[in-house]
């Protein structure tokens, strides 16, 4: 590879050799360290290619075998140059290319960031606005160790940042000090823990405070499941006084929810012409240069949009896009369901109830929908048995401590 790259750099030619004491003059060639290569023998002379210096020193060689030479082609750099020595402008332009290509290069044009769960991607790329550090920038005027500690004061609960530069995009990784992607937890108000649904306890986990109820009990909506108010007894097991504490345990209440769905038979359609008319764009940072003509959605038309970005290489990003517009054209057209397509849709949009309830943590036990189809529309109905972890916490208002250690503390005072 790296002997073709010269030669293309160099130029090389494909030669024609007839000669009667072609033996000879191959061994002179390789005696004074000229290079030939893929020799073939077409007929009564040799086919070889040759690099450009080397040329010029295959005369004196020629004269002392008697052989005669041809040059068949002509290959490389030099030969390209003067070809196209007349396309002045064609040479301004590759210049100016790479200029153009150098300058992008200084610059940054893509910020990465990961590892970040609390704290959003738009709030750090916000603070880095304020550091002056947003697309665009120059890579000189970058410090990332600056950068990093910026970022670790700023936000209180990222632990380690990591900030590189790789070509033309600035990699920032962060890793904040919660483990579960959640917050801090702070010291809390005394609360009781508190059922949001009636429902049965599946199982129940106490970690902090008192448990009023255990696996197997019914409860009710607002009814207290651990009590935030802890009794503190002396060896007589009387009630001294009161810590209050922030309940903290897993009480899992399985419950009942209520399904109902109902949605027409009839609906309305788009269907698209296969005809699609297109118009592209150039996007260099935040100007736009339109290639042809704009095309413009009309009535009963939808416009598509396509970015793609023209980067040299991943870590070599450059902000120019290349914008594709189509537009294409549609007629509303009223259709039916039938029987089975309802049918279809409506396991389909229970499927989604279900991926919404595991998305809030909700576990389905048993699902008991029933689904019928009149002539206008489509019925889903009936009970979903799911449970669920209560979370709801009630603050305690009441932080008062038992009469008898009340007088206590006022004898003990009266005493002194």
């Amino acid at each position: 590879m790296r002997n073709y790259l010269e030669s293309c750099l160099r130029g090389y030619v494909l030669l024609s050799i007839k000669s009667e004491k072609a033996q000879r003059f191959f061994h002179l060639c390789g005696f004074h360290g000229l290079v030939l290569w893929n020799i073939d023998c077409v007929s009564d002379q040799y086919q070889a290619y040759l690099s450009v210096p080397d040329l010029r020193k295959l005369q004196p060689i020629c004269r002392k075998t008697h052989t005669k030479i041809h040059i068949l082609e002509k290959h490389g750099l030099p030969f390209f140059f003067y070809k196209n020595r007349k396309r002045k402008a064609f040479f301004v332009g590759i210049v100016l290319c790479m200029c153009l290509l150098y300058g992008f290069s200084t610059h940054i044009w893509q910020i990465q960031i990961t590892g970040n769960h609390t704290n959003s991607t738009p709030a750090i790329r916000g603070y880095l606005d304020e550091l002056e550090v947003f697309q665009g920038v120059q890579k000189n005027r970058l410090n990332c160790a600056k950068i990093s500690a910026a970022i670790r004061e700023e936000f209180q609960n990222i632990t380690w940042v990591s900030t590189k530069i790789e070509g033309t995009k600035l990699l920032i990784t962060v890793q904040e000090n919660d483990i579960q992607a959640g917050t801090v937890k702070e010291d809390q108000a005394p609360s009781d823990l508190v059922a949001e649904h009636t429902g049965k306890i599946v199982s129940m986990v106490t970690r902090q405070g008192v448990p009023l109820k255990k696996p197997g009990d019914t409860c009710k909506k607002g009814e207290t499941l651990v009590r935030g108010q802890v009794e503190i007894k002396n060896d007589s097991q009387e009630v001294v006084r009161y810590e209050y504490v922030d309940s903290d345990a897993d009480v899992k209440i399985e419950y009942q929810l209520q399904y109902e769905d109902i949605f027409p038979l009839k609906y309305q359609e788009r269907v698209y012409e296969k005809k699609e008319k297109h118009s592209y764009g150039l996007w260099l940072g935040n100007w736009r240069v339109f290639l042809g003509r704009e095309q413009k959605a009309g009535k009963n038309q939808d416009s598509f949009t396509q970015w793609l970005p023209l980067g040299i290489t991943k870590g070599f990003p450059i902000p120019v896009y290349l914008e594709r517009r189509s537009l294409r054209s549609y007629q509303t057209v009223t259709r039916y369901y039938s029987e089975k397509e309802a049918r279809q849709k409506a396991s389909e949009r229970l499927q989604n109830v279900f991926e919404k309830l595991l998305q809030d943590e909700i576990e389905i036990v048993q699902s008991n929908v029933k689904t019928t189809v009149n002539e206008k529309s489509c019925i889903s109905s009936g009970k979903l048995t799911v449970r669920e972890i209560a979370k709801k916490k009630v603050q305690i208002q009441d932080l008062s401590q038992p009469e008898q250690a009340a007088e206590e503390k006022a004898d003990d005072l009266d005493g002194e």
